[in-house]
């Protein structure tokens, strides 16, 4: 563990990686549980390096228990483990190999890359903190496809996951309880924690990443109420236009016998062939901002520059069709007032009737 590394340290290179990457709900660590205590590790792995966008193949190999490779047991080179004291304990036996020269992070060829995956029984004996150690190893991995000038940085390898969604993996994951009976039939438990973060950087990381989540969350959430403003002003101006149709109709055979001079002006612009066409634009721009866009905001569970520019394109998209929306609402309005006051008084009760 790194325990003199400062909280602006690990604050600064998650926005290093949040630049660099984006941002990741948390996922769900359910069904790779279920993938992990079902011994079908490399299922797991594809996984994990399908969310981290490496479509590489891997190819697994599994240790047995209490290995040993030239007297020494054989680590990993990502993780380390301690207890709460800072001693270290078990040793792991995972490792991700990773081949020189890998192609850039988005290349085609990313897909030709053959990794081998080295785990031992230890390794597997706990579910979580095996798909902890993955998570970690396979962001080795993307550092290095990404060239990053950090791919080394065990810092960086735990932040990673905790940045793409792996957030709830490390939860369950980084630390194992173990309980030992003593000949006195007391119990003492011994607390294991894997990784290079310490509670307090861990407990920082999580709090700084919910609140960049909750930032892009909250501007989907102004999209979304917005988009809901807009259907209910298309429907509001659609009724209003059914309303106008049909007021339009019936003047020509109920009309006053006197107009004023202001109102037959109106009654003019208003019987005009094209009088429907402007509203007809409003509408067109307003249903093709919800139709285009849901995808951009609905749903997102990734977010990255990307995202944040459409988003912010949607919000000036949807200012400007709500600002159309209200105007044409307003002289909608004005036009029914127009026509429901120009019909005569049979015309005017059989309305209030509903005759």
């Amino acid at each position: 563990m790194h325990n003199n590394l400062s909280l602006k340290y690990i604050e600064c290179a998650i926005d290093d990686l949040v630049k660099t990457l984006g941002i990741a709900e948390p996922i769900d660590p359910y069904d790779y549980l279920q993938l992990a205590k079902e011994e079908k590790y490399a299922a797991c792995i594809r996984a994990i390096a399908k969310q981290y966008q490496l479509p590489a193949s891997f190819r697994i190999k599994i240790l047995p228990k209490g290995y040993k490779r030239n007297s020494q047991k054989f680590k990993t080179t990502g993780l380390s483990e301690t207890d709460e004291s800072g001693r270290g304990r078990d040793s792991i036996v995972a490792q991700v190999h990773i081949p020189a020269n890998v192609p850039l992070y988005g290349s085609p060829r990313v897909r030709d890359l053959k990794i081998e995956v080295v785990i031992g029984k230890e390794c597997c004996e706990y579910p979580g903190t095996f798909l902890y150690i993955m998570t970690h190893e396979i962001a080795h991995l993307l550092l290095e496809t990404l060239k990053h000038p950090e791919k080394n940085n065990e810092v960086y390898a735990d932040l990673l996951p905790l940045v793409l969604g792996f957030s709830r993996f490390a939860k369950i994951g980084r630390k194992v309880e173990k309980t030992n009976t003593n000949f006195d039939n007391s119990t003492t438990t011994f607390t294991t924690t894997y990784g290079y973060l310490t509670d307090e950087h861990f407990d920082v990381a999580i709090e700084k990443l919910n609140c960049i989540l909750n930032d892009y969350k909250s501007q989907v959430k102004i999209i979304n109420n917005r988009m809901v403003a807009l259907d209910k002003k298309v429907r509001e101006l659609n009724e209003d236009i059914f309303m106008i149709s049909n007021l339009k109709e019936e003047l020509l055979a109920n009309s006053k016998k006197r107009i004023t001079a202001e109102d037959s002006q109106s009654l003019v612009r208003i019987y005009d062939a094209g009088y429907i066409d402007k509203f007809s634009a409003v509408l067109n721009l307003s249903n093709s901002i919800m139709q285009t866009n849901e995808k951009h905001y609905k749903g997102l569970t990734y977010f990255n520059n990307k995202t944040n520019d459409r988003i912010n394109e949607i919000d000036s998209e949807t200012k400007v069709a709500l600002q159309k929306l209200d105007e044409a609402l307003t002289n909608a309005k004005k036009d029914i007032k127009v026509l429901e006051n120009n019909l005569n008084f049979k015309s005017k009760l059989r309305k209030l009737l509903h005759l």
